[in-house]
């Protein structure tokens, strides 16, 4: 048997936890769904109601066919790509007790930035009420895409750094 490349063990990896918990979520999602619609059944919900029916997350963040439809969409799968890049990126930094620590990393960080932004809010010109509200969203959201690219690559060049180290006592 020949050893396992570096980009093959981290795209195996990848592959696991990008593309199969995505699937995952929107599983979850659609029996989340059934439970609420097996629930109505069982208290007497009429099948006619308009409770009855599965949900489309894809029509939700499209936006039923608003202009601004793509804009949701990036914004709310963009989040959650994000944030799962920066659990793998920690899973790669410190490989035990990954989630905790960086969870808690994630959590002062936020605490911090959140504390910066509150005492310095009137210093800051962030309004959405001037019409250009849409493109600082979208500019947001590049950002995040761009950021979880980042993060990615970042995993992998540590990744690809690292090496197991076996203690023998």
């Amino acid at each position: 048997m020949i050893p396992a490349s570096v980009e093959s063990k981290f795209f195996t990896r990848w592959i696991a936890v990008v593309p199969l918990l995505f699937i995952v979520l929107l599983s979850g999602f659609y029996l989340g769904d059934l439970a609420r619609i097996g629930t109505s059944l069982m208290a007497g919900e009429a099948l006619g109601s308009k409770y009855m029916n599965i949900i489309n997350p894809f029509c939700f963040y499209t936006g039923y066919g608003d202009p601004d439809g793509a804009l949701i969409c990036c914004l709310a799968f963009g989040s959650y790509f994000f944030n799962q890049s920066l659990y793998f990126l920690g899973a790669i930094l410190w490989p035990k007790l990954s989630f905790l620590k960086t969870f808690a990393a994630l959590y002062v960080l936020q605490t911090v930035c959140g504390f910066i932004f509150m005492f310095n809010y009137n210093s800051f010109a962030l309004s959405f009420i001037d019409g250009h509200g849409i493109t600082t969203l979208w500019i947001i959201a590049s950002v995040m895409i761009m950021l979880t690219l980042t993060c990615y690559c970042l995993a992998y060049l540590k990744f690809k750094n690292s090496q197991v180290v076996y203690k023998l006592f």
